[in-house]
Formats: structure tokens, sequence, C-alpha cells
């Protein structure tokens, strides 16, 4: 359909939705030059007599109204080949449901004023005689105007009942028809309905926004019914204590849940004037305010966090509002086990409990008199991968080996051989930017480049020697992807490169040996990945004295090379952690013989738990690394709390 013109004026541009009935298109009135949005009905279901009866009398409900809430239908009809088609305003928002679904729970003010709108939508039809019968959150629509405010759309009158003279339902008497979730007790029934049926629909709209769930559910749609028939209504106050539901608004809610519809609300503009009231005994009252612990802020009833500092949030029925100089740490974070005493001597940041993994990266570094050795680093964030590499470098780089490290882009986008490009800076000892622009060929080479171009001279040009590390160079200047019928990458060329600086810088090592350390291998782009491959069949080949040691931190994707030792990294066993003063650890930190082992920490735990002990937190320490996270921001000042929540945010 996109492309075509319906009835003569309205041109077809884009598929907005599909339903059970037929789909909706956004378009474009030709003449005007006004969106709207297109309704078409299925064509299998043009012949079906229900279908289009139920099309018309959307088309004939929706265009009796004429109201700000409800949606304005523009025209209807049948296209030359049968297509029945409805053309409304068009709609730019979102419906309730996805509102509930991604903003939930909703402040009590906002709630009131959005089913106040759908309250005060629902009084004109029902003053027109149109019953909506199927009003739920996919059929509110919420518009946000320029200057921020919330404009509320009824829509959807597929299944409305037009009372009075000339009109009828489109369905057969005792024919149930309605979502069941949000239907009333005589529609579940099948009986004669009025606009009370709507109030109940509402009435359950509220319910799920206050407490977020529907008041009734099962395991399928015909025990819902029965439940709205037979089930007394669940108090919302007692479902969310924590939301601060008034009284007042809790009388609304259950009033208007009534199985007799003469216990309800009569009409839409009694049940508006109700909530009203309820939403200004509510804004009187501080039943929904929390006050922060940490600085005294009255924050509004739905929110967990203080929207002045950041800290955690407690009712202030619970627990009064403390003076702004007061630093209180969140009591969620108290109820643990004790520190252990030692912790406290973490300050000066020492290799603990790696012993074995340090001797296996020495071992590693051995066997390179006989080839290259590839060694790839696994472990969780925060398990110590990046300490491990830099202080095997270090200890490397004091027996003499040439050192040189890399990691991805800081930006964490896949900048092609971007890691390969810092390894073949570092053991040419150029700086990264003038390889590039030399490596290019054709670029322009600035005065300060020349001079630079005189001092490295020796080590690049020895390298364009030959045309395969010629090429490689040029690859890694003006990646050109995969070019060519066979659609091969270049990386081999750029791995030709890269040998040959390993070569080029084997001289400067006192030791003969070469390590080349990459963090964060996932990170990096596929072609540094393939050239490091590359790489190691070369120097394999070439008996290079070559350690290449990579990490990261998923154990899903194997080894990166047929050929690499994969060195798994846990968390730290407790009894290493208390020998950070050199003591023995107490014996009771000690499992006996045969007994299970100690659990393990991370060391970012670890750097956590330290900066709380030297900060001097007031209690047990928490387990957890989050909460760990937690206490410490309730220590910050308010002004680099507000920086952090800028920067999450």
């Amino acid at each position: 359909m996109v492309g075509r013109v319906i009835g003569g004026a309205y041109l077809v541009q884009e598929l907005l939705g599909v339903g059970g009935m037929g789909r909706v298109y956004k378009g474009v009135q030709t003449v005007l030059g006004r969106t709207v949005a297109i309704k078409l009905i299925h064509p299998h279901l043009v012949g079906d007599a229900q279908t289009t009866a139920r099309f018309y009398n959307e088309a004939r409900a929706a265009s009796r109204l004429n109201h700000p809430g409800s949606v304005g239908v523009i025209d209807f009809g049948r296209t030359d080949d049968g297509v029945l088609y409805l053309v409304m305003e068009f709609l730019e928002g979102r419906d309730l449901a996805t509102v509930l679904s991604v903003e939930s729970p909703l402040s009590i003010g906002r709630i009131c004023r959005i089913l106040g709108q759908v309250l005060t939508a629902l009084a004109e039809a029902h003053a027109l005689g149109v019953i909506h019968r199927d009003l739920k959150p996919e059929n509110v629509f919420l518009q946000q105007v320029r200057r921020g405010d919330e404009v509320v759309k009824v829509v959807d009158f597929g299944l409305a009942t037009i009372v009075g003279a000339g009109g009828s339902s489109i369905t057969a008497p005792g024919l149930v028809c309605g979502t069941p979730d949000y239907m009333s007790p005589e529609q579940g029934k099948g009986e004669p309905l009025d606009g009370r049926s709507d109030l109940y629909a509402v009435g359950v709209l509220l319910f799920e926004m206050l407490v977020g769930q529907l008041p009734f559910s099962d395991e399928t749609p015909t025990k819902v019914v029965l439940r709205h028939i037979q089930d007394p209504v669940p108090d919302p106050r007692r479902l969310a204590p924590r939301r601060g539901i008034s009284d007042a608004l809790a009388d609304v809610t259950m009033r208007a849940l009534q199985k007799d519809p003469a216990a309800r609300y009569q009409s839409a503009d009694e049940m508006f004037e109700a909530l009203r009231q309820a939403e200004a005994v509510l804004s009187s009252r501080a039943q929904s305010s929390i006050g922060c612990p940490a600085c005294g802020h009255v924050n509004p009833g739905d929110v967990r966090f203080c929207g002045a500092c950041g800290g955690r949030l407690v009712e202030i029925a619970t627990l009064p509002p403390a003076p702004p100089s007061a630093r209180t740490s969140s009591p969620e974070l108290r109820a643990t086990a004790s520190p252990r005493a030692s912790i406290s001597s973490i300050g000066g940041r020492p290799m603990l409990g790696r012993e074995a993994e340090v001797e296996a990266l020495l071992a590693a570094r051995q066997d390179t008199s006989s080839g290259p050795v590839w060694v790839h680093v696994q472990g969780e964030s925060g398990v110590g991968k990046t300490r491990l590499l830099a202080e095997h470098a270090h200890r490397a780089s004091g027996l003499g080996d040439v050192v040189v490290r890399a990691a991805p882009h800081p930006t964490g986008v896949p900048v092609p051989y971007h890691a390969v490009a810092g390894l073949l800076a570092g053991l040419l000892d150029v700086d990264e930017s003038f390889l590039l622009r030399w490596s290019t060929g054709g670029a322009a080479i600035s005065g300060e480049d020349a001079i630079r171009r005189v001092v490295h001279g020796a080590r690049i040009e020895a390298l364009s020697v030959d045309p395969m590390t010629a090429a490689g160079l040029a690859e890694l200047g003006a990646p050109c992807g995969l070019p060519g019928p066979v659609r091969r990458s270049r990386a081999g060329a750029v791995a030709v490169a890269l040998a040959a600086a390993v070569q080029a810088a084997s001289p400067r090592a006192s030791s003969g040996r070469i390590l080349l350390v990459v963090d964060d291998l996932p990170r990096c782009d596929a072609l540094t990945r393939e050239a490091l491959g590359h790489l190691m069949t070369r120097a394999a080949a070439s008996g290079l004295p070559l350690l290449l040691v990579t990490a990261s931190s998923s154990s899903r994707e194997g080894a990166p090379h047929p050929d690499c030792r994969v060195l798994p990294l846990r968390g730290i066993e407790v009894p290493a952690l208390l020998e950070l003063d050199g003591a023995a650890p107490p014996a009771e930190a000690t499992p006996p013989s045969g007994a299970p082992a100690m659990r393990l920490v991370l060391p970012l735990h670890l750097e956590q738990a330290h900066a709380l002990v030297v900060g001097g937190i007031d209690g047990p320490l928490p387990p957890r690394l989050a909460d760990l996270i937690m206490a410490r921001l309730d220590r910050l000042e308010r002004g680099a709390r507000r920086v952090l929540q800028a920067a999450a945010v």
C-alpha cells in the first residue's frame, strides 16, 4: 500500500503497525500537506460482515466526538478495489502501556492528571451516546506539547457501542467482546452496557498505575473474567505500602471497581471530581514525600534516590530528616559479616595470591627460546587482568626484554589496526602519529616530521626494503578493508610488517626477547586480531623469541588462536589477603583439613573495601560490589556526587 493514493486525497507513506483487523499507515493529505494516520482493513476481512460493521461503527463513533481528548476522524470510505479505509489525525507520542513499561512507577500526581484527561474524554463520549468498551493502556495515547505538558488522547473505538435511536452494537446479545484484564463484570457476563462499564476500566487503570500490577490475573482469559465477576477487589494500600497511597485515592479506586454498576460512580464527571479532590488532599500532605537521611532534602514519594545528593532514601514516616551536615550510610549496608582487620593494609597495592599466574607467565617467557608463545589471560571484570599484565611487563622489562603494550581505541570504537599501530610504534621507537602519516606514502611531510624521519629513518627505511612489509605499512596507514573478488583482508601483510618490526627491535633487548601485551583483546577490531594470528604463524616460521600476552573478560569466545595457551584468572582466596601486613593469618581464617575451599574475592572489591576502611566506614563491610560502591558514594561531598550523577546521565 505504500505509495498508493487512498480516496483520491491521501498518499500512503509508511507502515506504523499491524493489528488483528487491519494496518495503520502514516500518510499525507496531498491537498493540505497535513500528516494523517490511515487505517486499512485487511483485504481478507473485507467480506466479513461483522468486521465491516465494526469498522464502520468505529468511524461513526469517532466522528461523533469533538473533544481534545479523543482522536479526530477526518474521512472514511471504500476504495475502488474494495479496501476499507479510515483517516484520522496523526498522533506523535507513546501509548500508556509503553510509558508504564519504561517509566513505572509514575508519580501519583501524574497518574491523576492522565486519568483526569481520560475521564473528560469519556464524559464527552458518554454524553453523545458512545461507550468505548475496550479501554486499556494501549488505547490511551500520551503526547507531549512544546511547553512540556502531557496531552492524553483516547483512541480505538472499534468495539464502541452507540446508544440511542438508530444505534446498535456490533456484537450479538450475550456475546462477550473486549480485553479480559480491563473488562467490567457486566461486560464479562454479556449484559447490556452503559458508561459505567468504561469507568470500571478506568478503575483498573488506576489500580495498575498505583500498584504496578493488575487487580486480577490468572492463567486463561476466561479465569480472569470470572475473577472480575466474583473475587473481591484487593486494597491497593496493602499491595503497595511504600507508595504512600492516600485513603481518598484508595477510596476512588475501590469504588470504581465495584461489581454492581449502581455502587460505582454514575458518570465520568463524578469520578473526575472525586479524583481531583483526592489529588488535592495528596498535595496538601507529606505522606507521599521521602526525606533524605544524608542532606534532609524532601523528595517526591516515587523516587528511590535523593535528587539533591544522590543518597538512598527511606520514608519520612520511619526516619526523620537529618540535618544537612549529617552523613550516614544506608541502613541496608550494615547487616553483613565483620571485616578482616588486615584489609586496611591494602594501601600499597601489592600483588596478592598471584604467585602461580606470575610463574606461568615467566615460564612462558623462558619457552620463547625455542619459538614464539601466545598466552591469553581470561577472567571476569575486576579480577585483576590488567594488573597482572602490568606486573609481568614490569618484571620482563627488568630482565632485559623489549616490552611494548597496546590496547583498544580509548573511545571503544573498533578502529582498524589501532592496537597494531601502537605495537609497531613501540617496536620502532617512533611516534605513532608519525608512523601512520609516513605509512600513507603520499602524505605531506612537515619540517618537524622531516627531522624525525632523519632520526628514525634507519629503523623505518629498513622495513620499507621488503615489498610485503611496505604493503603492510601502507595498509596500516590507509586500511582498504576487503578488496578484490576473493574478499580477503590484508591483515597478513600487516603481520609481515609487525614481524619485521619485532626483528628490528631484537637488538635493543639485552635478553634477546620481545614482549607484546594487548589488553582487552575482544574490544579490538577484527583486523587487529587477525593480524596477531598471522604474526604468530610467521614468527613461528622465523623462530622469533616473541611472547604475546593478551587478555579478555569473556570465556565464551575461547582461545583467540589454535596454539594459544589460556591462563584462567580467578579471585583471590581470603587467607592470602590476611598476609598483607606480613603477619600469619589467624587460626580461624585458615580452613581445617578437608574443609571446602574458601570464598574467592575479586581485587576490584578489595579496592572498594580499602577505600571504605581508609575513610573510616562505620559498621561491617557489605559483601556485594554494588553496595560497596554505594557506601562510597554516600560519603562523597554533594558536588562530587552531582558530577557523578551528571556523568551517569
